[in-house]
């Protein structure tokens, strides 16, 4: 199975962002786009996720029931909450909680409100909270902004075991070692898609 995304044209105002996309994306595979700021990339995570409808053009996903997780850029957790109470929100199965916590190495941050942390931590927390239920499909804003190099390396990792598992990662990057990891990677320019060599 795999995500068909069909012509898709978006504008603001005079502005053409994002002009005739198509591109196949494939189950159990990581898909990632770059480009220079400003180019779309954000505009085109978020039309995949639902957030916002392109002008034409569509999104085809696998026939029946379908899960998806997405994680902006911007900080998707709520500030006056603890990191625990974060991830009961999202949480399906308890049980996952003790796992999560254990695999991103949030237990000794779990009882911490979100607004003391730094953004590296927030970022690991907000990475916890998008797989927490394990979907089929993670669309993912720069993962790993903020993030030093220990924790790269776990959420690299993070990603690559989730892909062993049958999921399928769509990403949008600027890290080099992060468009290495993709089956396919994509450069956003003038609105259009070209391989990235």
């Amino acid at each position: 199975m795999s995500i068909t995304v069909d012509n898709i044209y978006k504008r603001y105002g005079k502005l053409q962002v994002l002009d005739g996309i198509s591109v196949i994306i494939k189950e159990g595979e990581i898909t990632g786009f770059t480009g220079r700021n400003g180019c779309g990339k954000t505009t085109f995570l978020s039309i995949l996720a639902g957030v916002e409808r392109p002008n034409s053009g569509q999104v085809i996903f696998p026939k029946g029931e379908y899960s998806a997780a997405y994680l902006p850029q911007v900080n998707p957790l709520i500030e006056d909450m603890t990191v625990l109470d974060n991830l009961k929100l999202w949480a399906d199965d308890k049980y996952n909680i003790d796992k999560i916590c254990a695999r991103y190495d949030l237990n000794d941050i779990k009882k911490r409100r979100v607004s003391k942390l730094s953004g590296g931590m927030k970022r690991r927390l907000a990475i916890a909270c998008a797989l927490i239920n394990e979907p089929q499909l993670l669309i993912m804003d720069e993962p790993t902004a903020a993030l030093d190099i220990l924790y790269k390396s776990l959420i690299h990792k993070e990603m690559m075991d989730y892909i062993e598992r049958g999921g399928t990662i769509v990403m949008v990057t600027h890290e080099k070692e992060e468009i290495q990891m993709c089956n396919s990677a994509y450069f956003i320019e003038n609105g259009k898609l070209r391989n990235v060599n």
